[in-house]
């Protein structure tokens, strides 16, 4: 229950104009939280603009006090919920809220909230008529393929069958700004969908996460026509992909291109050949602007789960090696729990890049 101490630290809050993130992670819930919530919420003076309610047990029959917040909120921008049996009843009214004239939230996160296929249908609409939100977490979720039309996802059980869906919301979509794919095996055919989107005049998607997705050197030839022909796309995370040498010479090809405007990409470069790797730097020392990422990255606050999410390892670089400054992307790729894949993906080697020959 919410005492009167805890009513006092809420009503402090709204005279508090510096405070932009409010976290109340394992905080039982209760009608009186709720009351107090939308009291903050809703003064003028309060500038919350990331609420987390994560692991509060919250369930179906709380969705319409949630609901209620993003529509009485002003300046709410963020909302997460991860760990929470919100199950497909919930997300549904949440939906319902999102689509509300005065609701202005951005990001949503519902990581492992007991979500399935089912629930697809309410999300897709938000995805296609929310006038604001730019960013919805549904990772660890079983949604599978049916129903789906577009989010940014990791470890959903997705196979290429979904691209052709995802696909055409980026060419209708001009306000998707990035999409995690990671963990889910669509493969060489799924990509080949994603990039005829990509190159699309009305897609203007600058992240994409494509880490542990089952790609060979085969769809490497239509990632590297993205990299020339996309003017937004900035970011690209490959890392986890049997590309092989000739895959990566493909992709530093177009990285090398004048008219290439990627900023930052992820590759598992820790095995390539001399030859690979002498290309590599030379693309780095024609586009300085570029970060080479060669290791995966942990899960951002308010994407945990419950349980182990894997073992998150950088790659050890010899003292020859230039180590690049990391770049903590828009959307950090999650690594889905071992337990949960139906396919594993190829081993990589440990060893060390060559050094290139001076």
């Amino acid at each position: 229950s919410v005492g009167t101490r805890f009513e006092d630290v809420f009503r402090a809050i709204v005279y508090n104009p510096n405070l932009k993130f409010l976290s109340l992670n394992c905080v039982p819930h209760s009608l009186k939280m709720f009351s107090l919530l939308g009291e903050v919420l809703e003064n003028p003076v309060c500038r919350i603009q990331h609420l987390s309610l994560m692991k509060c047990d919250l369930k179906a029959s709380e969705c319409q006090e949630i609901a209620s917040l993003l529509i009485k909120s002003k300046n709410l921008k963020k909302l997460t919920l991860s760990n929470n049996p919100l199950k497909n009843e919930g997300v549904k009214i949440l939906c319902n809220a999102l689509l509300h004239p005065d609701c202005t939230l951005e990001s949503l996160v519902l990581l492992f909230c007991c979500l399935t296929k089912t629930g697809c249908i309410s999300i897709g609409r938000v995805l296609m008529l929310s006038k604001t939100l730019k960013h919805l977490d549904l990772g660890v979720n079983l949604l599978e393929n049916l129903g789906v039309m577009s989010w940014w996802l990791s470890g959903c059980f997705f196979t290429s069958d979904v691209c052709q869906s995802i696909a055409l919301v980026l060419t209708n979509n001009s306000n998707l700004r990035s999409l995690e794919l990671g963990s889910n095996d669509i493969g060489d055919k799924g990509v080949e969908m994603l990039c005829d989107a990509l190159k699309h005049p009305k897609c203007k998607l600058e992240n994409i996460g494509l880490e542990e997705c089952m790609l060979t050197s085969g769809c490497c030839a239509s990632l590297a026509s993205v990299l020339i022909r996309s003017k937004t796309l900035k970011k690209l995370n490959l890392l986890g992909n049997d590309l092989r040498d000739e895959g990566i010479l493909q992709l530093l090809e177009a990285l090398g291109h004048p008219d290439c405007v990627l900023e930052a990409v992820g590759l598992q470069i820790n095995s390539v050949a001399a030859e690979t790797w002498k290309s590599l730097l030379t693309v780095k020392k024609k586009n300085t602007r570029l970060t080479l990422l060669y290791q995966s990255w942990a899960a951002k606050k308010g994407r945990e789960v419950s349980y182990n999410v894997g073992d998150i390892r950088a790659v050890s670089l010899p003292p020859t090696v230039p180590v690049l400054p990391r770049l903590n992307w828009h959307l950090i790729c999650f690594h889905m729990p071992r337990k949960f894949r139906h396919k594993k993906s190829a081993k990589v080697s440990k060893q060390p890049p060559p050094s290139s020959s001076t």
